[in-house]
């Protein structure tokens, strides 16, 4: 896999997020992340945090990945390897694996832990 695990610094990588909103959304999901995972945020490439160890399985086999994760985008943070959601959550959008919050301001804190809970 293209994406590996990189020495690059966590809190750097935040710091550089343009826009104000999104960069104080992303340190406050970053640790919301670790505080549920129990594990160090990790840079997987040049703009995904993971936290803990895991497995993707790819046509080679499985391949080193996190256990979750999240990259603060311009339009979005996209949530990685999350579990079903459900309308509680408050707004958001899904993907294959993938949760997508605009403002993590109009999210529900506890079931957003619940959900990392039940991924880690």
């Amino acid at each position: 896999m293209k994406t590996q695990p990189m020495a690059d610094d966590v809190a750097a990588f935040l710091d550089s997020v343009p826009d104000e909103r999104r960069r104080e959304d992303a340190r406050a999901l970053a640790q919301i992340m670790a505080e549920e995972t129990g594990a160090q945020a990790v840079m997987w490439g040049s703009a995904i945090i993971g936290f803990g160890d895991g497995e993707y399985t790819t046509s080679k086999g499985p391949q080193p990945w996190f256990r979750v994760g999240f990259s603060p985008r311009k339009a979005n943070l996209a949530l990685y390897n999350m579990p079903e959601s459900d309308d509680a959550l408050g707004p958001h959008t899904r993907g294959k694996g993938c949760l997508y919050i605009k403002d993590l301001r109009g999210i529900d804190e506890q079931t957003l832990r619940d959900l990392i809970r039940r991924t880690a």
